[in-house]
């Protein structure tokens, strides 16, 4: 009677798969539909799946901070190129030093406020679960046909269903 449970027991067990081992179909079968020729594909290793999670820098305030941040800046670069008196040398008059003073002000002020801004997103960001990451070494034919050995991160959703991602740079 023992034997009879274990076999049904032992069965449900070798047929759930781990995440690496879903990750690793889901990987496969992305590089099946986008790969030159998917009849060459040869695995040659699997990284460890990793976690991966929202970054600060992806969100859309901070993102707007910096952008101006960026604005100010451009504009006070292009302000002291239209004003090459600007480094000290040439007009010292009361009104030059005090509309000076008044520009750099306006300017910093502004690049201070959006720091601000965007500190106060740093320091307030919490992460949060995005899905996963896995390194894959293959090799491939590519378009000329030559054999290539490819190392690429893929990044997958959270419930391992589908590719997200490829990083081409790495």
């Amino acid at each position: 009677m023992r034997k009879l449970l274990f076999i049904p027991v032992l069965i449900l067990f070798s047929c759930t798969q781990t995440k690496q081992q879903k990750a690793e179909k889901v990987v496969k079968l992305y590089l099946d539909s986008t790969l030159n020729d998917p009849h060459s594909y040869e695995s040659v290793e699997f990284g460890k799946l990793d976690s991966t999670f929202t970054r600060f820098e992806d969100d859309a305030r901070y993102i707007s901070a910096k952008a101006k941040q960026d604005s100010i800046k451009a504009e006070y670069d292009m302000w002291k190129a239209k004003n090459p008196d600007f480094d000290g040398v040439g007009d010292l008059s009361h009104s030059r030093v005090l509309y000076f003073s008044k520009m750099i002000n306006y300017y910093t002020n502004g690049m201070l406020a959006q720091g601000k801004i965007a500190i106060g997103i740093t320091n307030s960001f919490k992460p949060t679960f995005k899905g996963y990451r896995l390194i894959h070494r293959y090799r491939a034919k590519n378009v000329f046909g030559a054999l290539n050995l490819s190392q690429t991160p893929f990044y997958l959703d959270s419930a391992l269903t589908r590719v997200t991602d490829v990083d081409k740079s790495e």
